[in-house]
Protein backbone atom coordinates (compact mmCIF):
# COMPACT_ATOMS: atom_id res chain seq x y z
CA UNK A 1 0.00 0.00 0.00
CA UNK A 2 1.43 3.15 -1.05
CA UNK A 3 1.33 6.66 1.15
CA UNK A 4 -1.64 7.95 -0.75
CA UNK A 5 -3.68 4.98 -0.65
CA UNK A 6 -2.83 4.62 3.26
CA UNK A 7 -4.58 8.44 3.48
CA UNK A 8 -7.20 7.93 1.78
CA UNK A 9 -8.03 4.66 3.78
CA UNK A 10 -7.29 6.63 7.48
CA UNK A 11 -9.55 9.55 5.97
CA UNK A 12 -12.57 6.89 5.25
CA UNK A 13 -12.15 5.53 8.54
CA UNK A 14 -11.79 8.67 9.88
CA UNK A 15 -14.97 9.71 8.38
CA UNK A 16 -16.55 6.72 9.22
CA UNK A 17 -15.51 7.39 13.06
CA UNK A 18 -17.28 10.69 12.98
CA UNK A 19 -20.45 9.57 11.59
CA UNK A 20 -20.84 6.96 14.05
CA UNK A 21 -20.33 9.50 16.55
CA UNK A 22 -22.65 11.36 15.12
CA UNK A 23 -25.63 8.91 15.40
CA UNK A 24 -24.94 7.88 18.76
CA UNK A 25 -24.92 11.99 20.15
CA UNK A 26 -28.24 12.10 17.56
CA UNK A 27 -29.77 9.25 18.87
CA UNK A 28 -29.04 10.49 22.77
CA UNK A 29 -30.52 13.40 22.02
CA UNK A 30 -33.39 12.13 20.77
CA UNK A 31 -33.48 9.71 24.17
CA UNK A 32 -33.29 12.63 26.20
CA UNK A 33 -36.09 14.79 24.31
CA UNK A 34 -38.39 12.00 24.51
CA UNK A 35 -37.57 11.16 28.22
CA UNK A 36 -38.17 14.55 29.04
CA UNK A 37 -41.57 14.87 27.14
CA UNK A 38 -42.93 11.56 29.18
CA UNK A 39 -40.93 12.85 32.85
CA UNK A 40 -41.67 16.22 32.81
CA UNK A 41 -41.12 17.35 36.47
CA UNK A 42 -44.25 18.16 38.70
CA UNK A 43 -42.73 21.49 40.57
CA UNK A 44 -43.09 23.95 37.72
CA UNK A 45 -44.08 26.69 38.96
CA UNK A 46 -42.75 30.36 37.84
CA UNK A 47 -42.43 33.51 38.77
CA UNK A 48 -46.06 35.23 40.41
CA UNK A 49 -46.70 31.29 40.76
CA UNK A 50 -49.89 30.49 43.64
CA UNK A 51 -49.15 26.94 44.64
CA UNK A 52 -48.88 23.53 47.05
CA UNK A 53 -52.43 24.73 48.80
CA UNK A 54 -52.70 23.03 52.21
CA UNK A 55 -56.34 22.71 53.72
CA UNK A 56 -56.92 23.78 57.69
CA UNK A 57 -58.68 20.82 59.35
CA UNK A 58 -61.61 22.61 60.16
CA UNK A 59 -62.01 23.53 56.30
CA UNK A 60 -62.18 26.96 56.47
CA UNK A 61 -59.54 27.76 55.23
CA UNK A 62 -56.40 27.00 52.64
CA UNK A 63 -52.50 27.27 53.09
CA UNK A 64 -50.25 27.92 49.99
CA UNK A 65 -47.39 29.18 48.65
CA UNK A 66 -47.03 32.40 46.34
CA UNK A 67 -43.86 34.11 44.53
CA UNK A 68 -46.65 37.44 43.75
CA UNK A 69 -44.29 39.60 45.31
CA UNK A 70 -40.77 37.63 44.33
CA UNK A 71 -39.88 35.14 46.98
CA UNK A 72 -41.49 32.44 47.66
CA UNK A 73 -43.76 33.01 50.80
CA UNK A 74 -46.52 31.05 52.56
CA UNK A 75 -49.72 32.71 52.59
CA UNK A 76 -53.35 31.93 53.94
CA UNK A 77 -56.70 32.56 52.38
CA UNK A 78 -60.53 31.53 53.57
CA UNK A 79 -61.79 28.46 51.52
CA UNK A 80 -63.47 30.53 48.70
CA UNK A 81 -60.06 32.13 48.26
CA UNK A 82 -61.38 35.83 49.63
CA UNK A 83 -58.66 37.20 52.64
CA UNK A 84 -55.83 36.41 51.09
CA UNK A 85 -52.38 37.04 53.98
CA UNK A 86 -48.66 36.63 53.91
CA UNK A 87 -47.28 35.24 56.34
CA UNK A 88 -43.83 34.91 55.95
CA UNK A 89 -41.55 37.97 55.23
CA UNK A 90 -40.13 38.72 51.61
CA UNK A 91 -36.45 38.16 52.74
CA UNK A 92 -36.24 34.33 51.93
CA UNK A 93 -38.00 31.57 50.23
CA UNK A 94 -40.47 29.75 52.01
CA UNK A 95 -42.13 26.44 51.15
CA UNK A 96 -45.14 23.81 51.43
CA UNK A 97 -47.03 25.13 54.40
CA UNK A 98 -49.03 21.84 56.15
CA UNK A 99 -51.33 22.12 58.46
CA UNK A 100 -51.22 20.80 62.21
CA UNK A 101 -54.07 18.29 63.08
CA UNK A 102 -55.42 20.60 66.07
CA UNK A 103 -55.14 23.84 63.25
CA UNK A 104 -52.90 25.83 65.10
CA UNK A 105 -49.69 25.84 63.96
CA UNK A 106 -48.17 25.48 60.03
CA UNK A 107 -44.61 23.89 59.57
CA UNK A 108 -42.98 24.55 56.24
CA UNK A 109 -39.36 24.84 54.61
CA UNK A 110 -37.36 27.47 54.44
CA UNK A 111 -34.16 29.10 52.49
CA UNK A 112 -33.44 31.55 54.82
CA UNK A 113 -30.44 29.49 56.86
CA UNK A 114 -27.47 27.71 55.06
CA UNK A 115 -29.91 24.99 54.31
CA UNK A 116 -33.24 24.07 53.70
CA UNK A 117 -34.89 23.42 56.80
CA UNK A 118 -38.25 22.93 58.52
CA UNK A 119 -39.68 25.51 60.46
CA UNK A 120 -43.16 25.81 62.55
CA UNK A 121 -44.84 28.88 63.32
CA UNK A 122 -48.49 29.57 65.09
CA UNK A 123 -51.88 29.57 61.94
CA UNK A 124 -51.01 33.68 61.97
CA UNK A 125 -47.40 33.54 61.31
CA UNK A 126 -45.77 34.63 64.85
CA UNK A 127 -43.44 32.51 66.34
CA UNK A 128 -41.26 31.30 63.58
CA UNK A 129 -39.38 28.71 64.92
CA UNK A 130 -36.87 26.21 63.10
CA UNK A 131 -37.36 22.56 64.02
CA UNK A 132 -34.08 20.61 63.99
CA UNK A 133 -30.59 22.44 62.71
CA UNK A 134 -29.37 19.26 60.90
CA UNK A 135 -26.90 20.96 58.99
CA UNK A 136 -28.25 19.48 55.97
CA UNK A 137 -31.30 19.78 52.98
CA UNK A 138 -34.20 18.91 54.65
CA UNK A 139 -38.06 19.10 52.86
CA UNK A 140 -41.47 19.03 52.55
CA UNK A 141 -42.67 18.30 56.16
CA UNK A 142 -45.59 16.50 57.30
CA UNK A 143 -47.28 15.46 60.37
CA UNK A 144 -48.14 12.64 62.25
CA UNK A 145 -52.63 12.33 62.89
CA UNK A 146 -51.57 12.70 65.95
CA UNK A 147 -49.27 16.00 65.82
CA UNK A 148 -46.53 14.45 67.73
CA UNK A 149 -44.23 13.28 64.80
CA UNK A 150 -43.03 15.14 61.40
CA UNK A 151 -42.11 13.12 58.42
CA UNK A 152 -39.88 15.03 56.01
CA UNK A 153 -37.35 13.76 53.54
CA UNK A 154 -33.60 14.64 53.81
CA UNK A 155 -30.29 14.56 51.54
CA UNK A 156 -28.38 14.21 54.59
CA UNK A 157 -27.31 10.57 53.71
CA UNK A 158 -26.11 11.62 49.94
CA UNK A 159 -29.58 11.20 48.08
CA UNK A 160 -33.18 11.55 49.45
CA UNK A 161 -34.64 9.75 52.03
CA UNK A 162 -37.39 9.41 54.15
CA UNK A 163 -37.18 10.30 57.70
CA UNK A 164 -39.18 10.29 61.09
CA UNK A 165 -38.77 13.42 64.16
CA UNK A 166 -40.72 14.10 66.89
CA UNK A 167 -42.28 17.45 66.37
CA UNK A 168 -39.88 19.27 68.96
CA UNK A 169 -36.80 17.89 66.30
CA UNK A 170 -35.67 14.99 68.46
CA UNK A 171 -35.34 11.25 67.64
CA UNK A 172 -35.11 11.96 63.76
CA UNK A 173 -35.16 8.20 62.32
CA UNK A 174 -34.85 7.10 58.60
CA UNK A 175 -37.35 4.76 57.54
CA UNK A 176 -36.04 4.36 53.98
CA UNK A 177 -32.77 3.47 53.17
CA UNK A 178 -31.78 2.79 48.96
CA UNK A 179 -29.59 4.66 46.03
CA UNK A 180 -32.73 6.27 44.58
CA UNK A 181 -34.49 9.61 45.94
CA UNK A 182 -37.06 8.53 47.93
CA UNK A 183 -39.41 12.18 48.73
CA UNK A 184 -42.35 13.59 49.45
CA UNK A 185 -43.90 11.69 52.71
CA UNK A 186 -47.49 11.65 53.44
CA UNK A 187 -48.84 10.39 56.62
CA UNK A 188 -52.50 8.48 56.34
CA UNK A 189 -55.40 9.99 58.53
CA UNK A 190 -55.90 6.75 60.57
CA UNK A 191 -51.82 6.88 61.43
CA UNK A 192 -50.96 3.45 59.99
CA UNK A 193 -49.15 4.06 57.01
CA UNK A 194 -46.64 6.35 54.72
CA UNK A 195 -47.11 7.02 50.97
CA UNK A 196 -44.11 8.53 49.31
CA UNK A 197 -42.65 8.73 45.95
CA UNK A 198 -39.56 6.80 44.94
CA UNK A 199 -37.68 6.41 41.93
CA UNK A 200 -35.99 3.07 42.93
CA UNK A 201 -37.46 1.74 39.54
CA UNK A 202 -36.30 3.82 37.17
CA UNK A 203 -39.01 6.15 37.10
CA UNK A 204 -40.91 8.09 39.86
CA UNK A 205 -43.82 6.01 41.34
CA UNK A 206 -46.21 6.05 44.62
CA UNK A 207 -45.06 3.89 47.12
CA UNK A 208 -47.17 3.34 50.40
CA UNK A 209 -44.91 1.75 53.48
CA UNK A 210 -45.99 1.08 57.48
CA UNK A 211 -45.50 4.09 59.43
CA UNK A 212 -42.28 2.90 60.89
CA UNK A 213 -41.14 2.13 57.09
CA UNK A 214 -41.80 -1.56 56.69
CA UNK A 215 -43.83 -3.25 53.65
CA UNK A 216 -42.42 -0.57 51.35
CA UNK A 217 -45.18 -1.57 48.04
CA UNK A 218 -45.60 0.34 44.49
CA UNK A 219 -49.03 1.40 44.02
CA UNK A 220 -48.73 3.03 40.66
CA UNK A 221 -46.76 0.68 38.66
CA UNK A 222 -46.34 3.28 35.24
CA UNK A 223 -43.99 4.03 33.02
CA UNK A 224 -44.62 7.63 33.26
CA UNK A 225 -43.49 9.78 36.23
CA UNK A 226 -46.23 9.72 39.43
CA UNK A 227 -45.37 12.00 42.18
CA UNK A 228 -46.77 14.26 45.42
CA UNK A 229 -49.34 11.47 46.54
CA UNK A 230 -51.88 12.90 49.28
CA UNK A 231 -54.87 10.84 51.30
CA UNK A 232 -58.30 11.36 51.81
CA UNK A 233 -59.57 12.14 55.42
CA UNK A 234 -60.75 8.59 55.78
CA UNK A 235 -57.62 7.34 54.39
CA UNK A 236 -59.15 4.79 51.45
CA UNK A 237 -57.64 6.94 48.76
CA UNK A 238 -54.94 8.38 47.82
CA UNK A 239 -54.79 11.20 45.17
CA UNK A 240 -51.56 12.10 43.37
CA UNK A 241 -50.01 14.03 40.44
CA UNK A 242 -49.00 11.83 37.20
CA UNK A 243 -47.95 12.70 33.74
CA UNK A 244 -49.33 9.81 32.19
CA UNK A 245 -51.36 11.37 29.63
CA UNK A 246 -48.39 13.60 28.24
CA UNK A 247 -48.74 16.57 30.96
CA UNK A 248 -49.69 16.37 34.77
CA UNK A 249 -52.89 15.84 35.96
CA UNK A 250 -54.51 15.20 39.44
CA UNK A 251 -55.37 11.34 39.72
CA UNK A 252 -57.10 9.34 43.00
CA UNK A 253 -57.09 5.63 43.11
CA UNK A 254 -57.62 3.32 45.80
CA UNK A 255 -55.34 2.95 48.48
CA UNK A 256 -54.11 -0.31 47.39
CA UNK A 257 -53.38 1.08 43.98
CA UNK A 258 -56.62 0.03 42.00
CA UNK A 259 -59.31 2.00 40.95
CA UNK A 260 -57.57 5.29 39.14
CA UNK A 261 -59.26 8.04 37.96
CA UNK A 262 -57.88 11.25 36.00
CA UNK A 263 -59.82 14.09 38.20
CA UNK A 264 -58.65 16.85 36.49
CA UNK A 265 -58.58 16.07 33.59
CA UNK A 266 -57.32 19.12 31.14
CA UNK A 267 -54.64 19.83 28.83
CA UNK A 268 -52.61 22.13 31.21
CA UNK A 269 -50.49 20.94 33.87
CA UNK A 270 -52.18 20.08 37.25
CA UNK A 271 -50.59 18.88 40.45
CA UNK A 272 -49.82 19.25 43.83
CA UNK A 273 -53.36 18.13 45.37
CA UNK A 274 -55.03 18.52 48.83
CA UNK A 275 -58.33 16.99 50.19
CA UNK A 276 -60.77 18.97 51.74
CA UNK A 277 -61.06 17.53 55.46
CA UNK A 278 -65.16 16.53 54.64
CA UNK A 279 -63.19 14.61 51.50
CA UNK A 280 -65.70 16.31 48.71
CA UNK A 281 -63.19 18.20 47.50
CA UNK A 282 -59.61 18.89 46.06
CA UNK A 283 -57.57 21.95 46.17
CA UNK A 284 -54.31 21.53 43.39
CA UNK A 285 -52.42 24.13 41.44
CA UNK A 286 -52.60 24.55 37.47
CA UNK A 287 -51.06 26.59 35.09
CA UNK A 288 -54.64 26.66 33.09
CA UNK A 289 -54.96 30.72 32.61
CA UNK A 290 -51.72 31.03 31.47
CA UNK A 291 -50.50 31.02 35.23
CA UNK A 292 -49.99 28.90 38.17
CA UNK A 293 -53.03 29.47 40.12
CA UNK A 294 -54.85 27.36 43.47
CA UNK A 295 -58.18 25.68 42.10
CA UNK A 296 -61.04 24.15 43.56
CA UNK A 297 -62.35 20.53 42.19
CA UNK A 298 -65.16 18.09 43.74
CA UNK A 299 -63.38 14.86 43.61
CA UNK A 300 -65.82 13.63 40.81
CA UNK A 301 -63.65 16.57 38.92
CA UNK A 302 -67.05 18.62 38.25
CA UNK A 303 -67.13 22.70 39.37
CA UNK A 304 -63.55 23.08 38.78
CA UNK A 305 -62.72 27.04 40.11
CA UNK A 306 -60.17 29.11 40.21
CA UNK A 307 -59.58 30.80 44.23
CA UNK A 308 -56.38 33.17 43.78
CA UNK A 309 -55.42 35.23 40.97
CA UNK A 310 -57.53 38.04 38.93
CA UNK A 311 -60.72 36.88 38.64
Amino acid sequence: MNWKTKIDSNRITLVHCLFFIIVICIGAIACSSSRSLHKRPTEVAGPHANEYPSWSPDGTKIAFGSERDGPSVIYIMNADGSNQTGLTSLNHDNYDPIWSPDGTHLIFYSRRDAHRQIYIMDADGSNQTRVADTQFEEYAPDFSPDGTKIAFYSERDGNREIYVMNADGSNQTRLTNNDSEDNYPAWSPDGTAIAFRSDRDGNAEIYVMDADGSNQINLTNHSSDDTKPTWSPDSAKIAWTTYRDGNNEIYIMNADGTGLTNVTNNSAHDFASAWSPDGTRIAFTSDRDGIYEIYLTNVDGSNQTRLTGKK
